[in-house]
């Protein structure tokens, strides 16, 4: 009952306090849940870019000697077309949202592909954009390789 019957002012201060620090918490933790589904969208998108490469690029010819070989210039291409088509990406490979803003962007390293056994990996970052003005961007690494393509 003492505490309700702060003539002083003190519960007001606490109160206030106790929402300052609960909402800066919530509003970290909104921010940390929005570049993890961001990372995962793009990680996503990714795969499907790769494989859909792949599986594009692949000679059908030799697919009934069980024999796969894939065009790796043809695969390229329809890795970035992908990217700028699909996604939506600007030639810098980054995404701006409906406010005119870059969500995020990709900086790929290296893109190896080869032909005899058909495979795919792209490795790189992508850095998202925090809403709040005085975080830093987030970096993530990634590497993102094609499911295996049977032929029997």
């Amino acid at each position: 009952m003492r505490l309700i019957r702060d003539n002083k002012g003190d519960l007001a201060i606490w109160l206030f306090l106790i929402t300052f620090v609960l909402l800066t918490v919530a509003g970290i933790v909104i921010e940390v849940l929005r570049v993890h589904n961001v990372y995962e969208h793009v990680q996503s998108e990714l795969g499907r870019a790769v494989n859909t490469a792949v599986e594009y690029a692949i000679d059908d010819d030799s697919r009934i000697d069980e024999i796969t070989r894939m065009d790796t210039l043809v695969a390229t291409s329809q890795f970035y077309d992908y990217l700028y088509n699909e996604l939506e990406l600007t030639s810098g490979l980054a995404k701006i949202g409906g406010d005119g803003k870059t969500a995020y962007s990709l900086s790929i390293s290296s893109l190896s592909v080869t032909d005899s056994a058909p495979r795919m990996v792209v490795t790189g970052t992508v850095t998202v954009n925090s809403i709040f003005g005085y975080l830093t961007d987030v970096k993530a690494g990634f590497t993102i390789t094609n499911r295996a393509v049977r032929t029997d």
